[in-house]
Order: C-alpha cells, then structure tokens, then sequence
C-alpha cells in the first residue's frame, strides 16, 4: 500500500510517497499528479505547462517509456496544458537530433520546447557535488526562462537537483540527508510556485 506522509521537521509543503515498490509509488505520484492537474484546469490557469525530465523520468535505462509518467505527458495535452523538456543531457547537434528520434520512437511529441545542457556548463562538473550544482543551476535558470512565457504547473524529475537548487539554501535544508531513492510531492520554497514531483532516483 502506498501512503503519502508529511514530515514535521519540513518548514514547507512536503510529503514522502511510502510503500510499495518502485512501479507502485510511479503510479502513485501519477495518479496525484493526474488530479492536481484536472484541478487545474477548473482554475483557468492559462497558458500553463508541466517540465519533464527524461532519463530515469520519461524513459528508463534502455530508453523505453516510464508508462505512468508518459500518460502524464500526453494528459497535459489533452487537457490544454504544453510539455516542456528540461534534461542534462549535452546540448550538440547529433545528441539533440539523437534525443528527438529516441523520444519519437516512445510516442513522446508535440513538446513546447526542449532544453539540453550546454557543454560549457557540463565540462566543469568534476565531482558530484559539481553535478548537483551546475545541473541544478542550468535547470532552474530553464524554469526561469519557461516561466516568463508560461505558468508552470508542475516539474517532475527522478533526482532532487532536477526540483531544487543547489547548494541547498536554508529553506531547504531538510532535503540534504534524503536519499536519492526516496519519492517525493512538495512545492519548493525558492521554486517557481509549481509543485515539485520527485520520482525514484538512483542511488548508485
């Protein structure tokens, strides 16, 4: 059984999804995510858009659509909303041509826009506190650049510096002993007023 728990030490909105295994919690946090945005629509929220990771969000290791995950995306447009694109992925002629083949064969299209990670960014990460610095930093600095077109409803990712910038500010700080497996709904302090959607992540 899946159940979402609230944890008192957080000082903003923030819940674990518990129980289950890693398909169980997907489906979970879909369908949440499935409400919040039918919710949505009966506030009139316009021009509104949902950010998608992709690796480990979208797609898995063999680059096969996350089913649950893909239902949201294609949700999104069915309701009116656009799909926005925001991955670390290196930014290239050949890896964006590679990328949009990869996600046309998984039946995921139409997007708003697709961002991928300049090289000059990534040629600095050294370490894994390098990753979660400049990935983070690349990805909110997208959400601003979406966000002066767009309302952004929701951004879902499997890996805290996908929703959340780092070095973790003191807003945040009851994020920096959860581990990377845990999976998450909350509304960031210092985001973009959408709701965060944290899927399982990697821990190796």
């Amino acid at each position: 059984m899946v159940a979402l728990i609230h944890p008192r030490a957080f000082d903003f909105v923030f819940a674990f999804v518990r129980g289950g295994d890693v398909q169980m919690k997907a489906i979970a946090l879909a369908d949440w995510l499935e409400a919040w945005l039918r919710f949505k629509t009966l506030c009139d929220v316009e021009r509104g858009t949902v950010i998608f990771d992709i690796d480990d969000t979208l797609v898995d290791s063999r680059e096969e659509g996350i089913q649950p995950v893909v239902n949201i995306y294609k949700l999104c447009q069915k309701l009116g909303f656009t799909c926005s694109l925001v991955t670390a992925r290196a930014e290239g002629p050949e890896n964006r041509k590679e990328t949009v083949r990869m996600l046309h064969q998984n039946r995921i299209e139409d997007w708003d826009c697709l961002y991928m990670m300049p090289n000059a960014m990534r040629n600095r990460i050294k370490s894994q506190d390098d990753l979660r610095k400049y990935v983070s930093e690349y990805k909110y600095d997208a959400r601003a650049k979406i966000s002066a077109k767009r309302t952004i409803l929701a951004n879902i990712g499997d890996m805290w510096h996908d929703l959340v910038k780092y070095p973790l500010s003191d807003a945040h700080r009851q994020l920096c002993d959860v581990t990377p497996d845990e999976c998450a709904i909350f509304f960031p302090a210092s985001g973009h007023h959408e709701v965060a959607v944290k899927l399982h992540g990697n821990t190796g």
